[in-house]
């Protein structure tokens, strides 16, 4: 046992030394014609999960957005951490990013610049750093200059906009839900602002929040909406760091509007395309639900609806052909619906007292037994558990389809709640809930 921890005490001593070392500069970037392989020294310092954290400083000039990445030779995808560089019209800009990925997929990792037709590097390095350090890019505000005129022209009409309207934030999937006729529905009922921007990742909206944030801090609405974090996952970001990017974001909201409620949707199904899918962002979605019950806003993930129940598989017809971005049909069949109705639900005056609060620790209720559940526990606990598990979105597209209809209707609690509240068999936690 001696042995043992004086091996880990010098294994810790050498990570520790190792910590903050310059793996490579613009010297041995240029001696390798624009791509320079990371030594395998790199891999002696990494977190508890089995992640490298490095930083990259560098200054440079470019006249329009490109990218830095690492990628391996052995990786299935483009790379293993992209960042996009913003453009400097010209002028020497100074940048420090951090970066991490997992040592699994370490093997032959190199590092190079995916240039712009302009681009000149005054200097580069890139060092290890310690995870306490480490700050993820989703945190960080990144800004694209060429999106500056849609910008002025964004504030401007949310200066506009009537008191207390809906603010929807998102990427492409929220962006192109304003095209033809998909967003009639929404504009004929809602007070309502589409802000959804193409390429969005969590830190371009971060930063767009930040440019409009006056404008709203004048103006602010009553309602947010977040669907955010796909291109993310498309730039090979941790979960973890998409989540706390997620967590981060919704602080600088409501730094300009902290009365304003919110609503969080879960990153849909995709492809990255039909021959390179990416997995479903399950993990990643499970970080968001535990985030917002930790915060007490409303998550919901309509993910089911766009998957065939029996095969798992994306259903034919709510995609593009990218596998990405919704088609007409998935826009009136399920994202319509979906997010009216949660706009409903989140702002029905009747709904129960501390109803979200309520579902997400139902939900983590139903998921602690049925993780537990054993062949000696009873069939029908453990079917209602997997039932409802599984009915859980489309349980809430049956309220929203009643709020549809009748937005005053009485919101209930599902079946199975209520069946067990009767019964007396609810755990004290939620018994209290429901008072």
């Amino acid at each position: 046992m001696k042995k043992i921890l004086t091996g880990l005490t010098l294994a810790m001593t050498a990570a520790a030394a190792f910590a903050g070392e310059v793996l490579f500069t613009e010297k041995e970037y240029v001696a390798g014609n624009g791509k320079v392989y990371l030594p395998e020294t790199a891999a002696e310092v990494m977190s508890e999960d089995g992640r490298i954290f490095l930083r990259v400083e560098m200054e440079y000039a470019s006249d329009k957005r490109c990218t830095f990445e690492f990628a391996s030779d052995n990786s299935a995808f483009s790379g293993l951490c992209n960042k996009f560089i913003p453009g400097t019209k010209g002028e020497v800009r100074k940048l420090s990013l951090d970066c991490t990925f997992y040592t699994q997929s370490y093997a032959k990792t190199f590092f190079r610049i995916n240039k712009s037709k302009v681009f000149e590097l005054k200097s580069l390095s890139v060092r290890t750093i310690d995870a306490e350090e480490y700050v993820p890019c989703t945190c960080k505000p990144e800004v694209h200059w060429f999106k500056n005129t849609r910008c002025v022209k964004m504030k401007n009409e949310l200066a506009a906009m009537k008191p207390g309207y809906i603010l929807l934030l998102g990427d492409s999937l929220t962006d192109n839900w304003g095209k033809n006729d998909r967003f009639n529905y929404m504009k004929e009922n809602f007070n309502v602002y589409n802000a959804g921007n193409c390429s969005d990742r969590i830190e371009d909206l971060l930063w767009r929040v930040n440019d409009m944030g006056e404008t709203i801090k004048a103006n602010p609405p009553s309602l947010v909406t977040l669907l955010i974090g796909t291109n993310n996952l498309s730039a090979q970001h941790s979960n973890e760091d998409i989540a706390k990017g997620l967590e981060n974001l919704i602080g600088t909201v409501r730094k300009y509007c902290p009365e304003t409620k919110f609503i969080v949707f879960a990153i849909p199904p995709r492809a990255h395309s039909k021959l390179r899918p990416l997995p479903f962002p399950a993990f990643v979605n499970e970080l968001y639900r535990r985030r917002m019950s930790e915060l007490a806003i409303p998550f919901f993930n309509f993910s089911d609806l766009l998957l065939d129940p029996d095969t798992d598989l994306m259903i034919g017809g709510m995609y593009e052909n990218d596998m990405l971005h919704f088609s007409d049909r998935g826009y009136a069949e399920v994202v319509t619906p979906f997010i009216s109705g949660a706009i409903r639900l989140a702002n029905a005056k009747n709904r129960p007292a501390r109803y979200f609060e309520v579902m997400a620790a139902w939900e983590e209720y139903l998921r602690d037994r049925l993780e537990t559940t054993t062949k000696n526990h009873a069939l029908e606990e453990m079917l209602a558990c997997r039932i409802h598990l599984a009915d859980l979105n489309r349980y809430y597209l049956d309220v929203f389809k009643t709020l549809e209809k009748d937005p005053g209707a009485a919101v209930t609690y599902p079946a199975e709640l209520l069946r067990q509240q009767k019964a007396e068999g609810l755990p004290e936690f939620i018994r209290e809930l429901l008072k």
